[in-house]
């Protein structure tokens, strides 16, 4: 990303250099600037004599970045917060659902005790290939596309509808045929589906998000997260403990068509100038060789990696956890895992604003590695929980940690990813989202179960492979830190 100064001559002398229309070279061209950030949907306005600028009937080619554009703008309310973050909602409240109860309860089912860590490894790694490859590659052409109905537009719908597809196939499968292997299929597809409308969704924030707002979008990203998780856990656990699925990924089926509707007729696109290239699928390899020579980017991708595969380590193994170390029972489950979401998202709640806020204030970074520091500690703690008022203690250093994380690390790739390539490279960034899920689920079944045999062999205990589990999430969040230090923030951010 350019770096903004306070220098008129500086500011003046860059806009130049990337090609802007204005160059601000006095404090009225600095202000009219500045307005043009915050006042994104209002019509632009003669600072002279306060009268609308002409408008040709033809939308203007924007370079991609919020605030550069010469279109037409209206002022980034509440309501554009809501529409940018709402189908994030629909999306948590799938994966919770699915990735956090449904899932490992029918993969649970199907397989022997002694390997349902490791199986739900393989298939949620397996998942997460089909997400690394496909939606890095719908960003870019996302990035390119001229559709008239907008850039990411077509993508998300299609996604969307192929999700709807692919969950209604899952909830046939867990009533008429209980198969492993019809289990992966289904699961594959759907991450396939998702990851076409995630890899041009991802593209809206750096799109429609003025810089000097994007802390504050992150941070509605962060809450629709958490509420998407909750909402899709606590609905999923109260069906799953009456042995029905279907009714609970029936819901999840309508959570998610009325928020992606929203996000398909409310995010207002701009008609963005698209590259010329000799044939779409060479951005999409051509984005790699781009990649590579962003350091910054490529650094804050690998500390995102590893904090965000100490996170889905927690989250993954966490209702074998409160089954097999605290006891809950199958008719306690829901009331055991919804408190401990309960308290989870509350603290992260507490947690997001103030971190969005005063990320924007004083940087990102800071931040992210006070939040590291948190999960660590948190997770360290966690290893020696064996009640449930133990782990609703140190859950809520882990509600503070993942709510400040989430609240800022979208905005913070935002910050760092070169102009005119928000698709592929914030698709690029689920790498790190994708990959995370695939380390944690191949690591943490391994830890599990060959910790949990080796202790009951050699030390005449039970689960201690939950103990590795923890202390594993604590060495990633550790990794992240290391990498984050290396990251060179943007000055100014937001800005």
């Amino acid at each position: 990303m350019a770096e903004h100064t306070d220098s008129n001559t500086r500011l003046g002398a860059q806009s130049e250099a990337e090609g802007d229309d204005l160059t601000p070279t006095s404090p009225e061209a600095s202000i009219s600037d500045w307005l043009e950030e915050f006042d994104l949907i209002h019509p632009h306005h003669d600072q002279k004599n306060g009268e609308p600028a002409a408008d040709s009937g033809e939308p203007a080619a924007s370079s991609g970045e919020p605030g550069d554009s010469n279109d037409d703008h209206r002022k980034f309310g509440f309501f554009n917060y809501v529409w940018i973050s709402v189908f994030w909602l629909g999306i948590t409240y799938m994966w919770g659902g699915v990735n956090g109860v449904i899932l490992p309860k029918l993969n649970e089912q199907m397989v022997p005790e002694n390997y349902k860590g490791s199986l739900l490894g393989v298939i949620t790694a397996l998942g997460m290939v089909v997400a690394i490859v496909v939606q890095p590659a719908v960003g870019a052409l996302s990035d390119i596309s001229r559709h008239p109905w907008g850039r990411r537009r077509p993508f998300i719908l299609g996604g969307g509808v192929l999700v709807v597809i692919g969950l209604l196939a899952m909830a046939l499968m867990s009533i008429f045929a209980r198969e492993w292997w019809l289990l992966l299929v289904c699961y594959l597809f759907l991450q396939l589906a998702d990851n076409i409308a995630q890899g041009a969704y991802q593209g809206f924030i750096p799109d429609s998000v003025p810089k000097t707002r994007r802390g504050r979008a992150s941070g509605a990203m962060g809450i629709a997260q958490l509420l998407g998780n909750v909402g899709g856990v606590a609905v999923a656990t109260t069906f799953i403990d009456k042995n029905e699925p279907a009714f609970a990924i029936l819901i999840i089926v309508a959570v998610f068509t009325l928020t992606l509707l929203p996000t398909l007729f409310m995010v207002k696109e701009k008609q963005l100038e698209a590259p010329t290239e000799p044939h779409r699928w060479h951005v999409v390899l051509g984005t790699i060789g781009e990649f590579v020579h962003h350091r910054d980017f490529v650094r804050f991708i690998i500390s995102r990696l590893f904090v965000l595969t100490a996170i889905a380590i927690i989250s993954l193994f966490a209702l074998y956890f409160l089954q097999d170390v605290i006891g809950a029972k199958e008719g306690t489950l829901t009331s055991s895992y919804t408190l401990l979401l309960l308290v989870v998202v509350g603290f992260s709640l507490l947690s997001i604003f103030p971190a969005a806020w005063l990320s924007d204030k004083i940087g990102r970074k800071k931040l992210v590695i006070v939040a590291c520091v948190l999960g660590t500690v948190g997770t360290l703690l966690m290893s020696t929980a064996h009640d449930m008022t133990q782990v609703m203690i140190y859950a809520s250093l882990l509600g503070i940690a993942t709510g400040s994380f989430n609240s800022i690390d979208w905005a913070l790739a935002t910050d760092l990813i070169p102009k005119g390539a928000a698709g592929r490279f914030m698709g690029i960034s689920n790498l790190a989202g994708a990959g995370s899920q695939a380390l944690a689920a191949l690591i943490g079944g391994s830890l599990r179960d060959g910790f949990n045999a080796l202790g009951e062999t050699f030390l005449n205990t039970k689960n201690v492979g939950y103990s590795a589990l923890f202390i594993a999430s604590a060495v990633f969040f550790t990794l992240g830190i290391i990498f984050l230090l290396r990251v060179k923030e943007p000055r100014n951010p937001g800005e």
